[in-house]
């Protein structure tokens, strides 16, 4: 957002020169007011708000209202559209009523719970192109895995991640013990040719281990259908506490 932002005022000053920056500078703080103001009633978050700052930056001051009844619009179509797939249309509307009587009367609009049914929302950005029962994922670019700086922010690599399950961590100490078979069947020639090919064609590796928690993760019913035990394991009932030991009274015996 903020590449946007410098890149609308670059090009309005070189096309516009000072006039030009200048409508940018209206755009930009006229945008981000529209915004703002529908960001305190709770209508829009802040990354929308500094997004369309962004935006106005790059069309001017002129174009923000067209581009602001274009969003309201394109908007409103998507949640019909949304609400009548999920059939919820009366509930949408009374909710957007509820919410519209609240600004009018100077209330605070009052805040609903995002629903669990993802047919009832609207996905944007990255999570529009995520298929269901996805998720994505990122790679940190330090000094190691950036490879002596070959990959800098915005290149295009491939990102190869290959998950293997394994019961326990006895599993991935037959690891080298694999490795070192591969290379002993290979032998010293066909190894080394294996070794330079992976050489060739591979920047950067990286082994990680990770655990999944039924109690953290989001999964399909068909999904969490394969292993019911492990997604959706059933609460274990609490253990009885022992029964304390009687006490023995000892008894007076006719000798003593």
């Amino acid at each position: 957002m903020s590449a946007a932002l410098i890149s609308g005022l670059f090009l309005n000053s070189i096309l516009g020169g000072w006039g030009g920056t200048l409508d940018s500078l209206k755009g930009g703080a006229y945008a981000f007011g529209l915004m703002l103001l529908l960001h305190l009633f709770g209508a829009m978050g802040a990354g929308d708000v500094k997004l369309f700052g962004a935006i106005g930056a790059v069309i001017g001051a002129n174009l923000v209202l067209h581009a602001f009844v274009v969003v309201v619009i394109t908007g409103g179509v998507l949640a019909i559209i949304s609400s009548l797939r999920a059939r919820i249309i009366r509930q949408t509307l009374r909710r957007v009523w509820l919410i519209l009587y609240s600004i009018l009367c100077g209330w605070k609009p009052p805040r609903f719970p995002t629903p669990d049914d993802r047919r009832q929302t609207i996905p944007y950005g990255l999570a529009a192109i995520i298929p269901e029962g996805y998720r994505a994922m990122t790679v940190k670019i330090d000094d190691e895995t950036g490879v002596a700086g070959f990959i800098l922010p915005g290149a295009v690599v491939d990102v190869l991640a290959v998950i293997t399950a394994v019961k326990s961590l006895a599993e991935m100490d037959a690891g080298p013990a694999n490795q070192r078979a591969i290379n002993q069947a290979l032998g010293a020639e066909d190894g080394q040719k294996v070794l330079k090919g992976f050489s060739e064609s591979l920047l950067t590796t990286e082994n990680t281990l990770f655990a999944f928690s039924p109690k953290m993760s989001y999964v399909s019913k068909d999904f969490a259908a394969a292993d019911p035990e492990f997604w959706r394991p059933k609460p274990k009932m609490a253990a009885k506490p022992a029964a304390a030991p009687k006490k023995q009274v000892a008894k007076a015996g006719a000798n003593q």
